[in-house]
């Protein structure tokens, strides 16, 4: 895998509260492993939330052992879960808070992926693009139920409204898939700063353009979220599958 993340504050929100990972090196049972996390919740509270879920998954990745991916990452969050809830009882500045999680790691042409909220990942593959993940959120209940269409969603008075957190007061669920992958395929994983402004299909096309690397890719993601408004904050983390460094912010 390659890959190349990015994150921005947006054109509106006062504090950047996305945080993501990336290696495509070993880290500890894993052969990569990507984050996007997207905290909520008052000053500081929510940056707070996403950072501390995005830096213990990368901690307990270093000191990981065995070969599931899956049930490591979910046990994490689940822990981290617990942690977060521990906090916001006992610092009221901290109360409420909570983040979304995507984690991926690619093994031997498969990758295992988590999520927990409404950030996404996203896979291209033979030029065609597929969402992954499903949003827990409220929207995304009205649109399973059939009382809402997909387009309306976007515009719905509720649509920040997600309905599952890392860090909220309940038994954490974390939705889990397996994805084979192909040379020539993307990954992208985002917080709703970008899929919430650009069509799929806008998505697909950035991503698709020839020619460009991962950062020249991701930097027209964000470019053109933030033309469209850039409500939110925005977090991309894009990978190739096929080619392999670290960073986190």
């Amino acid at each position: 895998m390659e890959s190349y993340g990015k994150k921005d504050i947006g054109c509106v929100r006062s504090e950047n509260q996305d945080s993501i990972f990336f290696t495509d090196e070993p880290i500890g049972m894993l052969r990569n492993l990507y984050i996007v996390a997207d905290g909520m919740g008052g000053h500081n509270a929510g940056a707070y939330a996403s950072s501390f879920v995005t830096d213990e998954l990368v901690e307990n990745a270093r000191k990981s052992q065995g070969w599931d991916v899956v049930a490591f990452l979910e046990n994490v969050l689940k822990q981290l879960n617990a942690e977060l809830l521990r906090k916001g009882a006992n610092e009221s500045a901290y109360a409420g808070m909570g983040t979304t999680a995507v984690a991926a790691s690619e093994k031997d042409g498969v990758l295992y992926v988590v999520n927990v909220g409404d950030s996404r990942l996203y896979h291209i593959h033979h030029g065609e693009m597929k969402q992954i993940t499903v949003d827990h959120s409220y929207v995304q209940e009205l649109i399973s139920a059939g009382v809402i269409k997909k387009e309306e969603g976007k515009n719905h008075p509720n649509k920040n409204m997600i309905t599952r957190a890392v860090g909220a007061p309940q038994l954490l669920n974390v939705d889990h898939f397996i994805v084979p992958l192909e040379d020539g395929d993307y990954v992208l994983l985002c917080s709703d700063g970008l899929h919430g402004m650009l069509e799929d299909e806008e998505i697909k096309e950035l991503i698709l353009i020839e020619n460009q690397t991962l950062e020249d890719k991701t930097n027209a993601l964000i470019e053109k979220a933030k033309q469209k408004g850039g409500k939110d904050n925005i977090a991309v983390v894009l990978m190739k599958m096929g080619s392999r460094g670290e960073k986190t912010c």
